[in-house]
């Protein structure tokens, strides 16, 4: 086989193979994982307590509403993390805590920023 026809024939196949979707692989689809836990706190104390736990957990908050007890963040610019609180009772509030891969974002390890999250709250003194 000519050197050109070989050229040609793996362009051929290269394209068919891209075309038939078998490169998905390599497409990172975004990833979401969720924790719902119950804290001691009174509604403004457990906000100012989120708040820290960004910023120890490396996060840059990107939005907060302290009334509405919402915060968004992107922690390890791969990771787009919204924290809900809920006014339990005049001392306890309960935290909802979403996080998702950003799309497109190639993930190294695993994604454990949720579960992260809510370790470092609960060992903040």
């Amino acid at each position: 086989m000519k050197r050109s026809s070989f050229l040609l024939l793996f362009l051929g196949m290269a394209s068919l193979f891209l075309l038939s979707g078998c490169a998905s692989g390599f497409i990172v689809n975004p990833e979401t994982r969720s924790t719902k836990f119950t804290v001691e706190r009174p509604f403004e104390s457990a906000h100012q307590r989120a708040v820290q736990t960004f910023a120890a957990l490396g996060g840059s908050i990107t939005s907060q509403d302290a009334h509405a007890g919402t915060i968004a963040a992107t922690v390890h610019n791969a990771v787009n993390m919204t924290v809900t609180l809920n006014r339990v009772s005049d001392t306890r509030t309960e935290v909802s805590v979403w996080g998702s891969t950003i799309p497109g974002k190639v993930v190294v390890g695993v994604f454990t920023e949720v579960d992260d999250f809510q370790r470092i709250y609960m060992e903040q003194r």
